[in-house]
């Protein structure tokens, strides 16, 4: 996954106090509520997943390659960019591995980052165990050429065969300097014949991004 921050601690740690005095989420109670809210939110959008069960099948070793985009709260229009393949395994779970796409969106760089199994619930959601992931510089969007570490959990779905959008929140912190992250949000479009599609940055589709660099 991937974030960024200012080349000035101060300012950083500026922003995301002023960031917080229109509200921070409850980390606890954002992962709690996320169900509730995002069916909400797909009734506005165009998915046509409402987490329900039954159409919910996933199979032993189905494995999928998706664009990940995942866009802090503080940089609504510089997500970062991944690819993750997900893989199910037993005890219906799925494993990612992701990495990094250059700010230019067509190249891989960074390493690679597997996770350990992630349970998934009967209709699909999930929610990570605290994931820590690396961001090369060449891959961040909101301060080019500046590398971080950020500590995040995922909540969402819907993760089954026949995927071929995902989205949720993303709650955690870049560790430095530090900077809360909670209330980002990350889609998964599938790639398919190897086509990187548009990126996405919430379950509403929003398609509103800026370069990462000026040209």
């Amino acid at each position: 996954m991937s974030l960024r921050r200012s080349t000035d601690p101060s300012l950083v740690a500026l922003g995301a106090a002023l960031f917080c005095l229109s509200g921070c989420y409850d980390v606890e109670k954002n992962f709690d509520d996320f169900t509730a809210r995002d069916k909400r939110t797909s009734a506005k959008s165009d998915l046509d997943a409402s987490f329900d069960a039954a159409g919910c099948n996933r199979t032993l070793d189905n494995t999928q390659d998706f664009l990940l985009t995942i866009t802090p709260a503080l940089f609504p229009t510089k997500p970062n960019l991944m690819k993750a393949t997900i893989k199910i395994v037993e005890n219906d779970s799925m494993v990612l591995t992701v990495q990094s796409f250059h700010y230019n969106r067509v190249d891989l760089v960074g390493g690679v980052t597997v996770t350990d199994p992630i349970k998934l619930n009967p209709d699909g959601s999930f929610e990570t165990d605290t994931l820590t992931l690396d961001t090369p510089g060449e891959a961040n969007c909101a301060l080019p050429d500046t590398p971080v570490t950020v500590e995040v959990k995922l909540a969402g779905g819907q993760v089954c065969d026949n995927t071929t959008f995902a989205c949720g929140i993303m709650n955690g912190k870049v560790l430095a300097p530090a900077v809360d992250l909670n209330g980002s949000t990350f889609t998964a479009k599938k790639i398919i014949d190897g086509v990187i599609p548009q990126p996405e940055t919430n379950c509403e589709h929003f398609t509103a991004i800026e370069p990462c660099k000026a040209q």
